[in-house]
């Protein structure tokens, strides 16, 4: 449950603040994030990266795409 909480703060409402009109999901520690062009997704890949290193996490290197 804590770390549900924990994903919550650093991801669920930091990418709802930071990009409002981009939709994702997360189960667990996954996520999809619906981008509507590929360079869209990388800015926002790279942002997300940035962020998940604010909180102490990495995703992990051969699964994000």
């Amino acid at each position: 449950m804590l770390a549900n909480l924990f994903m919550h703060y650093a991801f669920d409402a930091w990418l709802a603040r930071t990009y409002p009109g981009v939709a994702f999901e997360r189960y667990a520690d996954d996520a999809i994030v619906h981008c509507d062009s590929r360079s869209r997704a990388r800015h926002v890949l790279a942002a997300l990266d940035d962020r998940m290193g604010q909180v102490g996490l990495r995703p992990h290197p051969t699964k994000t795409r």
